[in-house]
């Protein structure tokens, strides 16, 4: 409901007994405070006073019960749904053969706060905006001054200095940009703005696979046979899992150079069957005791610089968004130091 903002509607008037309780009010509440005369009838005053105002003070329930004359008394009122009114009170008491018998006041209306739920909406609104912006920009930026690092680097010997603090600087724009990237599909998958729908996970792997054709050239082996016939109710986001997981295994190679298997099949649990990706390599591993941390924020591998702590943590956001799960185990059982496995478990959709 709309609360109207005529000259005619900033205020109501009312009275109560000697209780405080709503005898009568006029029919402009409803555009005021959200409320019809019958809902209010019969009500305590005191209950469309805001918690946290002067609600308990001995002055107001003086006031209102009609022991004492009162002028411009500042409180927030409540309407339904959340509605705020800061509000300013006048009145005076109603008197019976010498006795207080309520109050009869004005009630104007200062300033109507948004509800809870429509400031909530209104600050997220305003923070995606400004995180797509400052993230197109950020982009934008790193992909100049990567060319400006190409074009120095090539005025450059490979084996001087120079060469390689811009080699350094190379990988930190890299670190970078993916942080970025990383912030945007977070922020997807919390807006809850990409849709879940029937996709081949065979081609999802495919073509997340052919990101590492460089990698590939430089020595990393990735051994996966096309998977058929697996389908889960997933999107697009679900390539940036694999690619995150698979790219940190690269990464944390101490020679750069691992070995990648990817294995795909199915497994039935209870009456439900999944899809099963698992990406093992022979890198250094991961301590049991660091694999329950590895998926939170900002927790990073061991030995690690450089890095956001955010890339697995992705990971675990897009699992779940679509009802997976992903774990991580040794290659070799109770061998950590031979290798990791990521397990990424999804309902499987119906062919």
């Amino acid at each position: 409901m709309e609360i109207q903002k005529s000259r005619t509607d900033e205020s109501f008037t009312f009275m109560t007994d000697v209780s405080g309780i709503i005898t009568i009010v006029s029919p402009r509440v409803y555009h005021f405070l959200g409320y019809t005369p019958a809902e209010l009838i019969g009500r305590p005053f005191f209950d469309l006073i805001a918690a946290g105002t002067v609600r308990q003070s001995a002055f107001v329930r003086d006031a209102l019960t009609g022991k004492m004359p009162f002028r411009c008394l500042y409180l927030s009122l409540t309407g339904p749904r959340g509605l705020v009114v800061d509000a300013e009170i006048s009145g005076l008491p109603l008197a019976e053969t010498g006795r207080a018998c309520g109050c009869h006041g004005i009630v104007r209306r200062l300033y109507v706060r948004p509800s809870t739920a429509e400031a909530a909406s209104d600050h997220a609104s305003q923070a995606e905006l400004l995180l797509d912006l400052v993230c197109h920009d950020l982009n934008n930026m790193n992909q100049i001054e990567g060319g400006y690092i190409e074009l120095a680097m090539g005025t450059l010997r490979p084996d001087s200095d120079a060469y390689g603090y811009l080699e350094r600087c190379a990988a930190m724009l890299e670190t970078n940009s993916r942080l970025l990237h990383n912030v945007q599909k977070l922020q997807q998958i919390s807006s809850g703005v990409s849709t879940p729908e029937r996709v081949d996970l065979g081609r999802i792997l495919a073509e997340s696979l052919r990101q590492f054709e460089q990698a590939r050239e430089r020595g990393v082996t990735i051994d996966y046979s096309p998977a058929c016939g697996c389908y889960v109710m997933a999107n697009e986001l679900l390539r940036d899992a694999f690619v995150n997981v698979i790219g940190n295994a690269i990464r944390h190679h101490p020679e750069g150079t691992p070995v990648i298997r990817v294995i795909v099949g199915e497994t039935i649990e209870g009456p439900e069957k999944w899809c099963m990706v698992s990406v093992e390599d022979d890198g250094p591993g991961i301590p049991d005791d660091l694999k329950a941390r590895l998926f939170n924020r900002f927790q990073q591998g061991p030995g690690v610089t450089g890095g956001t702590g955010l890339g697995l943590y992705l990971v675990k956001k897009l699992v779940e968004s679509f009802h997976g799960r992903v774990r991580i185990e040794d290659r070799v059982p109770v061998d950590y130091a031979k290798g990791s496995r990521f397990v990424i478990v999804l309902p499987a959709a119906d062919r």
